[in-house]
């Protein structure tokens, strides 16, 4: 049974215990500053400005806070699987669908059989 995206949410923040299980998240976030990008931060400035986004453009708070950043460090260029973004005419979007078959692996593993 495939669960609503609240629901996981909801059952991550009341089994911590779980979240320390995510073995693959935990590498991902040990290794991001072994990434080659700039990781920007959030200021209340950005946050002032995310108001005024979600406003102008109708976005909710996420979407207005990631555009308010990039506006802040004079970024443009953005790859989403959201086409809401293309409503910024200062951003070039670049659509991605991302399926949830990408993310699955593509080794089969098989029981061995017994002889």
């Amino acid at each position: 049974m495939e669960k609503k995206p609240f629901e996981v949410v909801n059952f991550l923040k009341n089994n911590p215990e779980k979240v320390k299980e995510m073995v693959k998240y935990n590498e991902i976030i040990k290794n991001v500053e072994d990434l080659s990008m700039t990781i920007v931060d959030t200021s209340k400035s950005s946050i002032i400005l995310a108001k005024k986004f979600a406003e102008e453009y109708g976005f909710l708070t996420n979407d207005a806070l990631h555009i308010a950043v990039m506006k802040q460090n004079n970024l443009i260029n953005l790859v989403s699987n959201d086409a809401d973004f293309e409503r910024v005419d200062w951003l070039n979007t670049k659509l991605k669908e991302f399926r949830s078959s990408e993310a699955k692996p593509r080794i089969k593993l098989y029981k061995p059989s017994r002889s």
